[in-house]
């Protein structure tokens, strides 16, 4: 054998290197296969992940398995995570699956590697499914079904046959609104009936429940979206039941006064003395203050004037009575009078009143004529009427027991004669205008005319 130091003269270095290359190597490879192998033998922890992980994948896919449109995910579980693939019916599947596995115990993170489906038979299968399945169950209740319509059709054919006989809700002497509340009502409950013992026969009675909570809440919405129509309809109910007015009356609503034309389920319309209408909603007609000059048909009519400070005020207030009682239109009882008010700087004012009755003579234009009187005999018999105004007069002082010169009293016949052409019939320019509007049947009239019974004692002079 040659020694190491000749063969590197006679070879070289290399064949040396790659001698003791492949000493060391041996050396280290009996080395490693003489130390065990720590990755060889699973700890308690990793095996016990493993069956953990392997117990949740087979839990879910029996879960997705027992869901027709899931049952094509393929699940993978690896420490925890859930990786899921395969093609979904929708994003809806989609979700459902994503949802099941992400509340599984155990689950760290859910991979969403689904696909959705783009078979158009695939996609539709399900619904097909499901129709065929109605089908199926329609022909199974069609008998009942059958029985069902017909009892329903039967309760509509009652309930539109009872709606025909108005006459026999007319007779119960309810006002129109009323009445066609009665019938609308009755109606309704006909049909309920039908619809209850259809869905009874049916099987179906739960669903009654839900339909009346459905019916409550969407009554609820729609009251307060229509809150001005329903409160309208509810005043317009309650004014018929009152009726604190009828067709033609002489009403005083706030600023508007008129006379009633009709009366609908939402306002009530007034022709106004000038011959405009005036369409007021119920509610406000309901809340407001009304005055109804027809009701009674005996009105009190006043009016001022002033007389001077000097004047006699008791001949003036006989004299002013006297006038009034004169003029046609004007009742005697109550009878006329004249009142003082105030003490004013210039003049003493005084309040002309008088009683009218309405059924014969026009109020206004009583009134009228009565301070076109009261003025002229006034004038005559020298009652002077200041006006209001501040004056500085220089004058001597009256001598002490100098008396003012007395009133001349007309005799009543000259003032009779006087008046004996006004007019003082009743209007009747809105009579015309008026008829036509209620022969109008483009709206419905909730009032009805009615006779008025009065109470007052014969007219005397």
């Amino acid at each position: 054998m040659l020694a190491p130091r000749r063969l590197v003269r006679r070879f070289g270095a290399l064949p040396l290197v790659l001698l003791v290359t492949l000493l060391v190597g041996g050396t280290a490879s009996g080395a490693r296969a003489a130390a065990p192998n720590p990755s060889a033998t699973p700890t308690p922890a990793a095996a016990e992940a493993e069956a953990s992980d392997a117990a949740l994948q087979a839990r879910l896919r029996e879960v997705y398995a027992n869901i027709p449109v899931l049952s094509e995910v393929s699940v993978a579980v690896t420490s925890g995570v859930v990786r899921l693939t395969g093609r979904v019916l929708g994003a809806g599947a989609r979700q459902d699956a994503l949802e099941i596995a992400a509340g599984m115990d155990g689950v760290v993170y859910v991979v969403d590697a689904l696909e959705l489906e783009a078979d158009l038979g695939r996609t539709l299968a399900p619904a097909l499914v499901r129709l065929r399945e109605y089908a199926a169950t329609a022909v199974r209740y069609s008998p009942l079904l059958l029985v069902a319509v017909g009892v329903v059709a039967f309760f509509w054919l009652l309930a539109a046959l009872i709606g025909r006989w108005e006459a026999l809700f007319a007779r119960t002497g309810l006002n129109p609104l009323l009445r066609g509340l009665a019938l609308q009502l009755a109606r309704a409950a006909l049909v309920l009936v039908g619809l209850l013992i259809a869905l009874d026969l049916l099987g179906a009675t739960a669903i009654v429940t839900a339909v009346l909570g459905t019916a409550g809440l969407a009554g609820l919405a729609v009251g307060f979206a229509f809150r001005d129509i329903v409160e309208n309809y509810l005043a317009g109910v309650l004014l018929s039941l009152r009726q604190p007015f009828a067709i033609g009356d002489l009403l005083q609503l706030g600023e508007v006064e008129g006379r009633v034309v009709r009366l609908t389920s939402r306002e009530m319309v007034l022709m106004t003395l000038d011959g405009n209408h005036a369409r007021i909603p119920n509610s406000t007609v309901f809340s407001s203050v009304m005055i109804n000059y027809t009701r009674n048909p005996r009105r009190r009519f006043t009016f001022e004037v002033g007389v001077g400070t000097d004047e006699d005020l008791r001949a003036a207030q006989r004299l002013g009575a006297a006038a009034l009682r004169a003029l046609p239109g004007v009742l005697a009882d109550p009878e006329p009078q004249l009142r003082i008010r105030d003490l004013g700087d210039s003049s003493v004012i005084l309040v002309c009143s008088g009683w009218v009755d309405q059924r014969e003579a026009d109020f206004f234009k009583v009134r009228s004529e009565a301070i076109k009187l009261i003025k002229e005999t006034f004038d005559e018999a020298g009652v002077s009427m200041p006006e209001p105004k501040s004056t500085v007069v220089l004058e001597r002082a009256p001598s002490s027991g100098a008396a003012s010169a007395p009133l001349k009293e007309p005799p009543l016949a000259a003032l009779k004669a006087r008046v004996q052409d006004a007019d003082v019939s009743p209007d009747a320019a809105l009579e015309g205008p008026l008829a036509e509007e209620l022969a109008d049947p483009s709206e419905p009239n909730l009032l009805e005319p009615r006779p008025r019974r009065s109470t007052l004692p014969p007219r005397s002079r």
